[in-house]
């Protein structure tokens, strides 16, 4: 649960400011007094609306709206694959290969242990499992859902199972079509401020779905008007998103060209089931074509097409044109390759087996989930004792609070700052230029912005380098405190109305500064070291 690791100070962070805000775009949690606008939040914004239900501190709302979008997720995908292979029990099978386990990569390890093995089945590097093709990102959806970093694409995973659902309700004869071609304009603009990546291939799908559910004798003029007309939730889902395009200026630095072919034995070791179930199903329906299938086809070509597209172009992003060029081309393709390759062939397979008239289909069916499920258990496994949560004083525990691993009184204190700070507020903690650090916990934890966070992401996110030295310059000067007036200079340029001094401040910060900003201002809250 806790909130120090990874990229989850980050999501925490934007997940806090969301749910205290009273307008949009929300503040910016690590660049206070400005708003936050070229990031897609509008995931931390769905999260948000589940934390003010909650109304409880920011550091335990996260860890129940992180949870319960995996339960989003994962009950959508089930009712989805128990409607396309009109079994609940074989829904869950087909579910379970795709959300809930790994692929073949740990075999790798197995066979070629790390250097930090720890045991023969769970010498694991979990992290390795999510980076499989070299230079970029391989996150499939049990290794995102059990990391717990909120980020966009982990937002979108229930969109992407309601999104094919809608599709697949298109394949019923008495849907109504219009309804689904609203919803399915609404959800497209939901995702353009969730996940953006999502939207063109996303609206291939439904294009595709839209165009064969047409009646068999349509003319050739109708289907081209309903071609058209298919294209046109794309069109409104920017005039929907509208509100927040208008403010979001993307680090895209255009679209290149490039043949590029990642390594063979990477590719099946991260692909080879779903192909191996997709190529089975195929050869079981060559012969038999049935329309009611069509779906499986359908979710199956796009996502291949998915899959393929990295290996012709890549989009130009922080990283330019260096080694790194693939890397979010690759993790957001290839986590829609994955939902939609994995549910056509988990379906397709499973139909495959309840056609399959050999008794050989028992322990095929038992024995091909095998290796995944030892590979996602073996994350699960790492993840939560090599990585276990500790407490302060150094013992493992687990609880819903993402402060769990700071000291009673830095809690209290954090706790306190939930409650009392207005939307408006920040709050001046200890920084640092190091990215993935405990440097940010205070806006992290409680919501309130801080002028100054991980300076990594700033830059990501479009922040000038020029205004990061001038916050970093100021907040030197107030924390360093050489004299009354020069340090309360300091502050009312930053715009702070808190200053948090916790643990990580007092060894951070000389403690003769720190007793003269204690003298030279009033004490709000004050427990034990906070």
């Amino acid at each position: 649960p806790e909130l120090a690791t990874l990229e989850k100070p980050m999501d925490a962070a934007l997940l806090g400011v969301t749910s205290r805000a009273q307008f949009v775009p929300p503040p910016h949690p690590w660049l206070s007094s400005t708003h936050f606008t070229n990031y897609y939040y509008f995931g931390h914004f769905m999260g948000a609306a589940l934390a003010r239900v909650f109304g409880g501190p920011n550091f335990i709302v996260y860890n129940l709206a992180q949870p319960a979008f995996c339960a989003f997720f994962v009950s959508s995908l089930w009712s989805l694959c128990a409607a396309l292979t009109k079994s609940s029990w074989r829904g869950v099978y087909a579910m379970s290969l795709v959300a809930l386990l790994g692929h073949f990569e740990p075999l790798r390890q197995w066979w070629v242990p790390p250097l930090n093995a720890e045991n023969f089945l769970f010498r694991l590097d979990w992290w390795s499992t999510s980076r499989v093709i070299p230079n970029t990102i391989n996150e499939y959806p049990a290794f995102t859902m059990l990391i717990g970093d909120a980020h966009a694409h982990f937002w979108a995973l229930p969109l992407a199972a309601l999104f094919f659902c809608l599709c697949f309700s298109l394949f019923n004869e008495y849907s109504h079509r219009r309804a689904i071609w609203a919803c399915v304009a609404i959800l497209l603009g939901i995702l353009t401020m969730t996940n953006t990546w999502d939207v063109p291939t996303y609206g291939l799908l439904f294009i595709v779905c839209w165009i064969v559910t047409l009646p068999r004798e349509t003319s050739w003029k109708t289907r081209a008007m309903q071609f058209c007309l298919a294209l046109l939730p794309i069109v409104l889902s920017r005039v929907l998103a509208w509100p927040y395009l208008k403010d979001f200026h993307a680090p895209i630095q255009g679209v290149a060209l490039e043949l590029w072919l990642p390594p063979f034995t990477s590719l099946i070791l991260l692909w080879g089931g779903f192909i191996f179930l997709g190529a089975v199903f195929v050869r079981s329906q060559l012969f038999h074509p049935k329309r009611d299938k069509t779906i499986l086809f359908a979710l199956g070509a796009i996502g291949v097409l998915a899959l393929l597209a990295p290996m012709f172009f890549y989009i130009r992003g922080i990283f330019g044109d260096g080694d790194y060029r693939h890397q979010d081309t690759v993790f957001k393709f290839g986590l829609q390759g994955w939902l939609l390759l994995g549910t056509a062939a988990s379906c397709g397979a499973a139909l495959w087996w309840s056609e399959w008239k050999s008794k050989a289909k028992i322990p095929l069916a038992i024995l091909f989930p095998l290796v995944p499920l030892l590979c996602s258990w073996s994350v699960l496994w790492t993840r939560t004792t090599r990585d276990a949560p500790r407490t302060f004083d150094g013992k493992i525990a687990l609880s819903l609070s993402g402060a769990q691993q700071l000291s009673e009184s830095d809690r209290g204190a954090l706790l306190w700052l939930s409650r009392n700070a207005k939307p408006n507020d920040s709050v001046l903690e200890a920084t640092s230029p190091d990215a993935y650090s405990e440097f940010g916990r205070v806006a992290a934890l409680t919501g309130v912005p801080s002028p100054l966070g991980w300076p990594q992401h700033l830059r990501g996110w479009g922040t000038d380098e020029s205004e990061i030295a001038r916050r970093t310059t100021l907040i030197q000067t107030a924390w360093n405190w050489p004299s009354d007036e020069a340090a309360k200079n300091a502050l009312r340029e930053l715009g702070v109305k808190f200053i948090f001094v916790g643990d990580l401040e007092r060894r951070s910060y000389s403690p003769a500064a720190l007793q003269k900003l204690r003298n030279a201002l009033p004490i709000e809250y004050s427990q034990g070291d906070a």
